[in-house]
């Protein structure tokens, strides 16, 4: 029997048993803001040891369990595979293919086999991980001021870097706030370094759409010097370098902020918001709850481990970070801390980045364009069902207590998520808020995890750090085999190649809504909807058959917009 959905306000449930229910559901989703690195050093939200222990509410569910147990089978053969591989070629390998351990099935090989060439190197700054981390230059932007890059735009374009800011045609990767790693390295227990960079790179948009790299600056908040060059396609190898550690802080920024901070940890505050403070037969707690599967479960596994000794201890994944736990505590809370709920937003995101010159080869723009319209029409629909007004916005008091809780202040004890609506007093502000909430947790992540073990699985192409400083004489030759000496630990490359194949797990997809949760008009909105979808992921596919820059270069798939492949949750 479908649950009578309705706005608190006209509920007829009785004041003393709702607010049982909440008492209960507060207990049981306790959150934590005091353990220094258990919430990132106050900054984060995050499901606490107490509610975690006592209630194991965030056991995954029995299907993705079963999907995780037969990937544990297939990495431990991909284990053995490379540790015999090891044994009988050695280690650093001898050839960078070697690091293809997934013999059974391997991430696409048309970008594993040119992971070093210039061409797909600009390609994933758009369609990789991380793709709204690249910026559009103006001439507001001081990029000259210690990055002297005209004479060499002039050469590589035969365009001053004047005509090329004026026809929108650079674009900056700027890694600049990882000198707290840099400053901040780490130690194996071998003695070894780690190391990384934080490096800033300008891109060229070419008339096919495509991004050619044009100069690389490995320390961008130092002076140009000797000892810090500006690295260019003509320099050989020593290019092959500059672009690795590029890779390596491009994904470090991924897995610390795009990823686990602005996706993960982000959902997972929103999920303890919703159970502490919606009722289960509010409408947007019955359209929100399919879209966080399993979400606590996946954040309280790969979160900091909880402190038993001073500093704490950190799972495999920080371990192979190149920083000191304190590091990374306080880069996942900046992360947080420089965040804004509505003005990153995708539409936002893509303007404020200057990234929506047509021209611009984009695909994470141009099909996530019709996925975010989708739902915004969807959510508008299903949300004009139960607010008929304005008044009906202000009047719901369990609406305004979720907002006050997620968007409150750190000080106050509440989720302090920038820029999320304290109080809401129109339909439009509600519309916008969830649109913006149930992309992040299926299109957004989907675009910014499951690329992850297509680009990362292959850890020369995004290795997570690296084991010396750059070679910075340019007038001395480096080889191939140089660069190969970069690489981590094998350890360290079985966690990232074989973790990003178990995270590899899709269960369902966008619009998945068991249909008796809903009354029947919401039930025609979701046939609707979906429908939409299928029509999308249509119109998607045929752009797919079409992608290539001018007819000679490779067609350029791009499916993880593509509603037939988006999970519907974060862990779905």
């Amino acid at each position: 029997m479908t649950r009578e959905v309705l706005l608190p306000q006209n509920d007829r449930q009785k004041k003393p048993k709702r607010e049982q229910y909440f008492e209960k559901m507060r207990k049981l989703y306790q959150h934590n803001l005091n353990a220094p690195y258990f919430s990132f050093n106050g900054n984060i939200a995050c499901l606490s040891t107490t509610g975690l222990s006592k209630w194991l509410v965030a056991l995954p569910t029995l299907k993705l369990t079963v999907i995780t147990a037969y990937k544990f089978v297939m990495i431990l053969i991909a284990g053995i595979y490379a540790w015999l591989k090891s044994l009988f070629k050695g280690y650093p390998f001898p050839s960078f293919k070697d690091y293809y351990f997934f013999f059974f099935k391997r991430p696409d090989a048309e970008y594993l086999d040119n992971f070093n060439d210039d061409t797909y190197f600009g390609l994933q700054r758009v369609s990789g991980p991380n793709p709204t981390w690249i910026k559009g230059l103006t001439k507001e932007d001081n990029v000259l001021e210690n990055f002297r890059v005209d004479n060499i735009v002039y050469t590589s374009t035969n365009q001053t870097y004047e005509q090329a800011l004026e026809e929108k045609r650079l674009y900056l990767a700027d890694y600049s706030i990882l000198k707290v790693m840099v400053d901040n390295p780490k130690k194996l227990s071998d003695g070894r370094q780690q190391y990384t960079t934080n490096p800033v790179a300008l891109f060229y948009r070419q008339d096919n759409g495509l991004l050619k790299p044009l100069a690389i600056k490995l320390y961008a908040t130092e002076p140009t010097n000797a000892k810090n060059p500006i690295y260019t396609p003509g320099n050989g190898q020593h290019w092959n370098m500059a672009k690795m550690y590029v890779q390596n802080a491009d994904l470090i920024v991924q897995n610390g902020w795009t990823h686990s901070v602005r996706t993960h940890y982000l959902v997972g505050s929103l999920v303890l918001a919703t159970y502490r403070n919606l009722s289960p037969n509010h409408p947007l707690f019955v359209l929100l709850r399919p879209h966080w599967q399993d979400t606590l479960a996946v954040n309280t596994l790969v979160r900091f481990y909880r402190p038993i000794e001073k500093g704490g201890k950190i799972p495999p994944f920080g371990m192979i970070l190149p920083c000191q736990q304190d590091t990374l505590a306080d880069f996942f809370g900046l992360g947080m801390k420089n965040y804004s709920f509505k003005e990153m937003s995708f539409p936002k995101d893509i303007k404020n980045q200057r990234l929506e010159d047509p021209n611009l080869f984009f695909p994470y723009r141009d099909d996530g364009k019709l996925v975010w319209e989708a739902i915004h029409e969807f959510v508008r629909e299903y949300v004009n069902l139960y607010y008929k007004c304005d008044r009906d916005v202000v009047e719901d008091f369990e609406l305004q207590a979720w907002g006050d809780e997620i968007g409150g202040s750190l000080e106050d004890y509440k989720m302090g998520i920038p820029d999320f609506p304290h109080q809401f007093h129109t339909i439009e502000e509600v519309v916008e808020t969830v649109t913006n909430i149930i992309f992040l947790a299926t299109a957004q992540h989907n675009c910014v995890h499951y690329s992850l073990y297509q680009y990362v699985a292959f850890a020369p192409n995004m290795p997570f750090c690296l084991m010396a400083p750059p070679h910075t004489d340019l007038q001395t030759p480096i080889f191939e085999k140089d660069l190969r000496q970069l690489m981590p630990p094998l350890k360290n490359v079985l966690v990232q190649s074989l973790g990003f194949y178990l995270n590899f797990i899709q269960s369902n997809k966008l619009g998945d809504y068991k249909l008796s949760q809903f009354d029947n008009e919401a039930r025609k909105i979701i046939k609707n909807y979906q429908e939409k979808l299928k029509v999308i992921s249509h119109k998607i596919k045929a752009r797919n058959q079409q992608r290539t820059s001018d007819g000679k270069q490779p067609i350029f798939r791009y499916d993880l917009m593509n509603p037939e492949y988006i999970a519907n949750s974060i862990t779905g």
